[in-house]
């Protein structure tokens, strides 16, 4: 009846048939505490003693027992006085294979008890609620105990339970691709809900109404509750969710709360409806009442893609292919629908910006960003970003979109995934306090991250952007960090150059100023390209180079030109912190250059002196012009050339010059003899001739003396204009 510890596993073994227990020296059970434990098979009776007096022979035993009434083949919860084992207050039968290594975990608060047993893929829980003295707080020790000679234990832990006082307002809900839950309370951490209680497939929708978390994916509804750490099925007391067809289901994707009202939509059993719980209850769906507040349902003109509550009077609708306000509760008996945006939607559920920007609410379509302003609708891409910002209707499915603003650094994500985990998408980034809103301003610059990133959903959560990956890693966006999750963070920096002056003309630069910050660590790499037009020159394939330099804090302005269209001076660095607070250009107007046309230019082959040809005579025979003999024939035209020091002599295309009966035949090297100079006086054999036409044939001359200048200028003319070119076989 003794318990021996080994003190390098720290196993504990239990000797002979009777009851005994075993408690650590010295160890003060918590008020609210957790014991966990592993025995090698049901049979060995393991039990948990928690809490209990000093001598573990008064308190509550937790386990699997066979003696004072219980049955092995339950998990029993009871009391014990004195030694005497009483009835069991709660039993489960456990299912459990006689050689199985059993797991066992016993939870204890102040008056409930909770314990799980588990072995392999089976687990079963049993708790009790204490109504009666003494309470679980009266003794302050834990023990374990058994009643089978060999019996062992495992891995015994005991910790403290704390109290966790959570608000929806300070966590943060993320649903897996399997439909488990999480949340973190602290930011940093996630802690599991509960597992597949969601769809596996299609996007989550998830929000919040007075302390409950309501979700909705995959044909399911739940109810979470966050302080408790439980879900249960959303099903209506009253009506029905759409697309309802067993408890906690439904076919909507879309959740928002309008007020006090739960909006589903999206159904795939009416993709046009919009359905909406009675005020101040989000079960009740009965929209066939008539009274004040009731549910409600109500048809737009297309397929809806995405809401969001701007007051509690008016309601943004995106539809495919158009856009609505309802101002005024439909359920309330008066409200309008005005349309916003007759050609154009949402890109998805969540490319709506879910909180109201400066500006106005933001929507991310096809056609690119709109900011809503009173009723209508503006849009801020369209002259200033289009290939980025804009997708193909036909490949909206290829994308996931979701849109955050982040009140810190006032700036709009709108992040555009591809569903392939291997692929990078290139998101959108709106920096507010440049560009102001203005549909004209710019402001828009382009970000990418790492395939595994996504960013597959996002949200803001204690002022800071979070964002799921494909990898099932949520991450935060914090601007002390020096790195992209291990990643080097590549920055590209562009600042268009428009020069308002000349609407056709060119900008030319002539002098950059950047302004580093004073915590910039080293220098940054400065481009300056050029384009034609604004998506040029963004185009990596199509813009041009004009210049690249490096620039570093205090350093002195660059003084390096470009001229063109559009320009865009790009500032990038991967190794260091910087940061720019402002760039000062010397730019002027110009008028509008010739355009070029930018092509790639591919380098051709060194030039190399070309190689001298053989000149062949023309064939005899016959009477016609041109033949050296009088005979007719054809003429063969061959250019022969000689090159002489960068110098270019052409000869004659009929026959070799002479000079009287000796033909003039051109050689190399040509070499005079005389150092330092030419002899022009007395030419010797091998230099370079040259020849005129002459009445009698042709004069050889020497250029060296000039001659060639000299016999042009002192010659008749006439002779030159007697003479008249061959005529060519071409």
């Amino acid at each position: 009846m003794t318990w021996t510890r080994n003190t390098t596993s720290g196993t504990l073994t239990h000797s002979g048939a009777d009851r005994s227990t075993w408690h650590a020296d010295g160890l003060l059970a918590p008020s609210s505490g957790r014991v966990t434990l592993q025995s090698r098979a049901y049979t060995d009776h393991v039990r948990v003693v928690a809490p209990c007096s000093t001598d573990g022979r008064t308190g509550w035993e937790i386990g699997v027992m066979a003696d004072g009434g219980a049955s092995d083949a339950n998990l029993s919860i009871r009391r014990i006085i004195m030694g005497v084992p009483q009835a069991p207050t709660q039993t489960i039968a456990h299912g459990l294979a006689a050689s199985t290594t059993v797991s066992l975990q016993v939870d204890y608060t102040d008056v409930t008890i909770t314990a799980t047993i588990t072995a392999g893929a089976s687990v079963v829980t049993l708790s009790h609620t204490n109504t009666v003295e003494p309470t679980y707080v009266t003794f302050r020790t834990l023990a374990i105990g058994s009643d089978v000679n060999g019996a062992t234990v495992d891995r015994a832990q005991v910790c403290e339970l704390v109290r966790d006082y959570a608000t929806i307002r300070d966590a943060l809900v993320a649903v897996g691709d399997d439909g488990s839950v999480f949340a973190s309370f602290d930011g940093s951490s996630m802690t599991p809900i509960a597992s597949r209680v969601l769809g596996q497939t299609g996007q989550a929708s998830v929000a919040q109404y007075l302390g409950t978390v309501y979700a909705i994916g995959g044909g399911k509804a739940r109810k979470i509750d966050l302080v408790n750490r439980t879900t249960t099925p959303w099903t209506a007391t009253n009506g029905s969710l759409p697309g309802y067809t067993a408890a906690g289901t439904t076919d909507g994707q879309v959740l928002a709360f309008w007020g006090t009202r739960a909006i589903i939509t999206r159904s795939q059993s009416n993709p046009n409806g919009i359905y909406a719980s009675a005020i101040d209850d989000p079960d009740d769906h009965d929209t066939g009442r008539r009274i004040f507040g009731a549910a409600f349902a109500v048809n737009m003109p297309e397929p809806v893609v995405a809401l969001m509550p701007i007051t509690d009077q008016q309601l943004l609708v995106c539809c495919e292919r158009s856009s609505y306000m309802i101002l005024g509760d439909p359920g309330l008996g008066s409200s309008e629908v005005v349309p916003i945006l007759g050609s154009t939607g949402a890109s998805g559920p969540t490319s709506v910006l879910p909180v109201q920007s400066p500006g106005g609410p933001l929507v991310h379509s096809p056609e690119g960003v709109y900011i809503v302003q009173s009723n209508a609708a503006l849009n801020i891409t369209k002259n200033v970003i289009v290939q980025y910002a804009e997708i193909d209707r036909d490949d909206l499915g290829l994308y996931t979109i979701s849109a955050v603003r982040d009140p810190s650094n006032a700036r709009i994500h709108i992040f555009i995934t591809p569903n392939s985990a291997t692929s990078v998408g290139t998101h959108l980034v709106y920096e507010e306090n440049v560009a102001g809103f203005d549909p004209n301003g710019g402001g828009w610059f382009l970000d990418t991250f790492p395939a595994a990133f996504g960013p597959t959903a996002a949200t803001i959560h204690k002022g800071k952007v979070y964002i799921g990956g494909h990898d099932g890693v949520v991450r935060v966006m914090d601007r002390d960090a020096s790195d992209d999750d291990g990643e080097d963070i590549d920055i590209r920096l562009p600042v268009r150059i428009i020069h308002q002056g000349l609407t056709e003309g060119d900008v030319l630069l002539s002098r950059t100023m950047p302004q580093l910050t004073d915590d910039s660590t080293t220098a940054v790499t400065v481009k300056l390209y050029a384009g034609a037009t604004a998506q040029q020159v963004m185009d990596t394939t199509t813009r041009t180079l004009l210049w690249n330099t490096t620039y570093a804090k205090l350093q002195a302005p660059i003084k390096r030109q470009g001229r063109d269209a559009v320009l865009l001076v790009e500032f990038s660095g991967t190794t260091a912190t910087w940061a720019i607070e402002q760039v000062d250009v010397e730019a002027q107007p110009m008028a509008r250059a010739s355009r070029r046309v930018r092509t790639a230019v591919v380098a051709g082959a060194p030039c190399t002196y070309p190689t001298t040809t053989t000149t062949e005579d023309p064939p005899g025979g016959g009477s016609g012009p041109g033949a050296p003999d009088g005979a007719s024939g054809g003429v063969i035209f061959t250019e022969d050339q000689i090159w002489y020091e960068g110098f270019e002599f052409p000869m004659s295309p009929l026959q070799w010059p002479t000079n009287g009966a000796v033909e003039i035949r051109f050689r190399s090297p040509l070499d005079d003899g005389t150092s330092g100079g030419r002899d022009h006086t007395s030419p010797p054999s091998g230099d370079p001739f040259t020849f005129d036409k002459k009445n009698n044939g042709f004069d050889a001359t020497n250029p060296w003396a000039f001659g060639i200048y000299e016999n042009l200028t002192g010659k008749d003319l006439a002779e030159f204009a007697d003479y008249t070119e061959p005529p060519s076989e071409i």
